[in-house]
């Protein structure tokens, strides 16, 4: 089957069929053979689109023209003429087809409803409202409101809403229509559904993410931020750990941890989440350290982050840790940012007093191994380190005791 001509050719009959205003219960089985014959019988047309349309009505004559049982494989994305008038919004089409006994309920994987969800038919929709259908029926993946808020429907998501539908209600894997509009970015349907009353911001499904972790997670240029930014102001968690015992901010951080990928960490919008509470020094995966070690360990990749998170007091002392010094002897000598920053304000001058060093010389060389500048030291962090702040101005780095 040639799929783009055959599907025009059916679509544009049934789209003559819909406008034709003689269309009735009686008429529509008879209306939908004399429009295939007629193309059929038309000059110039395609071979191969000619010789499905016969293999079409040959299929529905051998089922006695029953119009549930119409050949729909010769409709794209169509599990039904009902589906197919709920996709494309023909509401008169639908409403006869409803007259010929086909319920508003009826599944062939998804609703009606479903369809005219995800395709922004709202004039279908809320015919199907009125003939009964399920508001808050689940496929195998969501409900309507589900796939009105992935497909940022608003005028859908109005009307579902209008009509009771469960604002938190979850699918298999425990996803709202919350975390589907944020998982794919849509800023218009997350602000829409953070409007009404009832919603639950930060349920989690069961993998234990928010709308806030899956909105940082997929990433969608802009709109993560924007996504992140609205959830946020409308009081999401920034701290919530899911089943990994990760945050957000975590997220925002190790999603974009690809050695391989061009794309860099979004620092506008890790500073959103410490700047709306995100805990700086919280454990981001269990005995994995805390962000900064994270930050240190690759510090070739994160090395604007490093000062921010020092800015916004982020405990250097994490660098101290077992797992941290043994990422810093793999590495070899950690890239000059570290030097500047996480041996002035970790090691402090104490334990580069003890190696010979003063400050001065450990920024010049910016290549002293973290792990041999730690083993050569026996002073953990004192009271010195409470003394000692680090400025930058333009490309250099000073400290002052």
């Amino acid at each position: 089957m040639q799929e783009s001509q055959e599907i025009h050719a059916l679509e544009s009959i049934l789209y003559i069929i819909n406008s034709d205003p003689d269309l009735k219960k009686e008429n529509l089985v008879d209306k939908i053979k004399t429009k295939i014959e007629a193309k059929l019988n038309e000059e110039n047309l395609d071979e191969q689109t000619k010789e499905d349309l016969e293999e079409c009505l040959k299929q529905w004559k051998e089922d006695n023209f029953d119009l549930k049982k119409f050949p729909c494989r010769f409709l794209y994305d169509c599990r039904s003429l009902l589906h197919f008038a709920a996709r494309l919004n023909r509401v008169k089409l639908a409403e006869v087809l409803i007259e010929n006994g086909f319920g508003a309920n009826e599944e062939r994987f998804i609703t009606s409803l479903h369809q005219a969800a995800q395709s922004g038919s709202l004039e279908v929709a809320e015919l199907l409202l009125k003939n009964g259908a399920s508001v808050n029926a689940t496929d195998g993946e969501g409900s309507p409101l589900h796939w009105a808020a992935k497909h940022e429907k608003t005028e859908i998501i109005e009307l579902l809403l209008r009509n009771k539908a469960d604002i938190n209600i979850q699918n298999e894997s425990g996803d709202t229509p919350l975390h589907w509009a944020a998982r794919h970015g849509k800023v218009e349907a997350v602000r829409l559904l953070l409007e009404k009353d009832g919603i639950k911001i930060d349920l989690e499904n069961k993998s234990g993410f928010t709308s806030l972790h899956l909105s940082i997670i997929n990433k969608h240029a802009n709109k993560t931020r924007d996504v992140a930014k609205i959830l946020l102001e409308k009081g999401a968690d920034p701290n919530f750990k899911d089943s990994w015992e990760c945050t957000p901010f975590y997220y925002a951080v190790e999603s974009y941890d690809d050695r391989y990928s061009q794309s860099k960490v979004d620092i506008k919008l890790v500073k959103l989440l410490l700047e709306k509470g995100a805990d700086v020094n919280l454990q981001y995966k269990k005995d994995e350290g805390t962000i900064l070690s994270y930050c240190v360990k690759y510090s070739y990749r994160y090395k604007p982050l490093i000062k921010l998170l020092l800015d916004y007091g982020a405990d250097p002392s994490c660098i101290h840790r077992p797992k941290a010094i043994t990422a810093g002897v793999t590495m070899g000598i950690l890239a000059a940012i570290v030097a500047p920053l996480a041996l002035v304000y970790a090691t402090a001058l104490p334990a580069l007093a003890i190696i010979g060093m003063t400050v001065a010389s450990a920024l010049i060389v910016g290549g002293i191994s973290y792990g041999v500048a730690y083993k050569s030291s026996e002073h953990s962090l004192n009271s010195t380190l409470s003394r000692v702040s680090c400025n930058t101005v333009g490309n250099e780095t000073t400290v002052n005791p």
